[in-house]
């Protein structure tokens, strides 16, 4: 008589009905789950809707007599920490011989160039005469995860499982704070800064981004006449040292870009020291004076060109 009884040493599969309800559960979890995730992120779509009315009102900004250079500045919180903001550059550069720039800084924490695509139209509709791009936001998505949603929906679930278990009951996160431009004015990380060995393995796990996924900005950026230029903004010595110099993939990507789209390439020639540097990535006080001051100088002679 045949047996159907599992073999000694080895493991039965679960019946299929088992697989159908935890199917079902899981199914039942995520549909159930949907309405607080999309109150979670919340911040999300209110700093896209503060970001297009910041656009829209720097497009209507008036020129005067004189024809403004209008430069909008894109990254993330390493750019944030690296230009100041807005009217604050525009004086820095009047007082240093720059009378007619109109600076938009326009940045969110880890941001990608594929982090500001829903904003495109905006962007181009702003009517700028420069695309300042930070060059790394543009190369490698800094998200472990590709899929956006499938990132956004494991870091709501960690948030729900750490907050349930704090109160012993299940509890649902708040929703995220919603990034604005002014807190880039702020202390970024005070104490809580990450260490460098945590930032290098978070740097390798970066995701290379396709020319593909960078089309769209860089061909509407040149059907409208608007000049992208990529910004090399070092990290502290230490940080560059250890993750060397762009590979070859970064390198073959940018010479396409260059001679697809007419891109340009800038680099901040300084040998920014350690002091000026408030953790392993972001500048300082002092860091963002030289920078911008640099990035000044630059932008003088780019204004001759217009």
């Amino acid at each position: 008589m045949r047996s159907y009884l599992p073999e000694k040493g080895r493991l039965s599969s679960p019946p299929v009905a088992v697989w159908l309800i935890v199917a079902a559960f899981s199914a039942a979890l995520f549909l159930s789950s949907l309405s607080a995730f999309n109150r979670y992120r919340v911040a999300e779509r209110t700093l896209y809707d503060a970001s297009v009315l910041r656009l829209a009102s720097f497009g209507k900004r008036e020129s005067g007599q004189r024809q403004s250079l209008r430069v909008i500045a894109i990254g993330s919180s390493v750019m944030g920490k690296a230009v100041f903001m807005d009217k604050d550059m525009e004086a820095l550069a009047f007082r240093h011989g720059l009378e007619r720039l109109e600076f938009m800084r326009l940045t969110r924490p880890a941001g990608s160039v594929k982090d500001f695509m829903p904003l495109l139209d905006s962007i181009c509709s702003a009517a700028p005469d420069i695309i300042l791009l930070e060059a790394s936001s543009v190369f490698h998505d800094i998200h472990r995860v590709r899929n956006a949603f499938a990132r956004k929906y494991a870091e709501f679930l960690k948030a729900m499982l750490m907050k349930s278990l704090k109160a012993g009951r299940f509890t649902l996160p708040e929703p995220q704070e919603a990034h604005t431009e002014e807190a880039f004015e702020r202390p970024l990380l005070g104490n809580r800064a990450p260490s460098l060995a945590s930032l290098i393995i978070h740097w390798k796990e970066r995701s290379p981004i396709g020319i593909s996924e960078l089309a769209p900005f860089f061909s509407e950026a040149a059907k409208r006449g608007i000049r992208v230029v990529l910004v090399g903004i070092p990290r502290h010595p230490e940080f560059e040292k250890l993750i060397g110099p762009p590979g070859p993939e970064e390198r073959e990507l940018r010479e396409r870009l260059e001679e697809d789209y007419g891109v340009e390439s800038i680099e901040f020639p300084s040998r920014t020291g350690a002091a000026s540097y408030s953790d392993f990535v972001h500048l300082n006080g002092e860091g963002r004076l030289e920078f911008s001051l640099w990035l000044i100088e630059v932008l003088k002679g780019a204004a001759d060109r217009i």
